[in-house]
């Protein structure tokens, strides 16, 4: 039997395997990119499985190009994704970076497992992004990530740029009841920081 004549779900499994080997990178070389160029066959079966793209990991050492990592987030649909973000290449410019962290606050209810790292020439969004809703969180790691601030609670004046993300003020709810893991690295050392991030871990 031929890979042409596979049935779809062995063909999927083979496809995850492929996707994990890849270990998170996000390339046109690497799973699932280059199987959706191999045939039409396949490049419809990965296509319509958006559980392929749910994943990928450039908080190390791996430099992308931003609109690699929207056109992921954008095949991955309605599905909980596991994405580590940061490490854009020289290629990527801070408008298309700025792009992406915006998109991508956008699917924060699709958040499953995230980690941020700083990148220069973020400090200065263009727009602040409020968390509201982080239902789907489990595990989060921030690095070296200081424009957060406290909606309501901290004056945004005093802040030396505009921040990225607003937390809610401690009187909301929680929004992310599922977390579970959470490690920060870098962040401005101030209560109002602090007790944001820990009203996320409350019920």
């Amino acid at each position: 039997m031929n890979a042409a004549t596979l049935p779809a779900d062995a063909l999927s499994e083979i496809f995850e395997l492929a996707i994990e080997l890849a270990r998170g990178s996000i390339s046109l070389r690497e799973a699932p990119f280059n199987l959706s160029h191999t045939c039409r066959w396949w490049r419809q079966l990965v296509l319509d499985n958006r559980r392929f793209w749910a994943y990928f990991d450039c908080c190390q050492d791996r430099n992308i190009h931003v609109r690699l990592a929207l056109l992921w987030l954008q095949r991955s649909g309605d599905t909980i994704v596991r994405y580590g973000t940061g490490s854009f290449s020289a290629t990527s410019s801070i408008a298309d970076i700025q792009a992406w962290y915006q998109e991508l606050l956008q699917h924060q209810s699709r958040w499953g497992t995230i980690c941020l790292a700083s990148k220069p020439g973020l400090s200065r969004p263009s727009h602040s992004m409020p968390l509201h809703d982080l239902s789907n969180l489990v595990a989060w790691d921030i690095f070296d990530w200081k424009p957060f601030c406290f909606s309501g609670d901290t004056d945004r004046a005093s802040l030396p740029s505009t921040p990225l993300f607003i937390l809610p003020p401690a009187a909301d709810p929680p929004i992310a009841p599922r977390l579970r893991a959470l490690r920060c690295e870098g962040l401005s050392d101030t209560m109002d920081t602090t007790s944001g991030l820990l009203v996320m871990l409350s019920h």
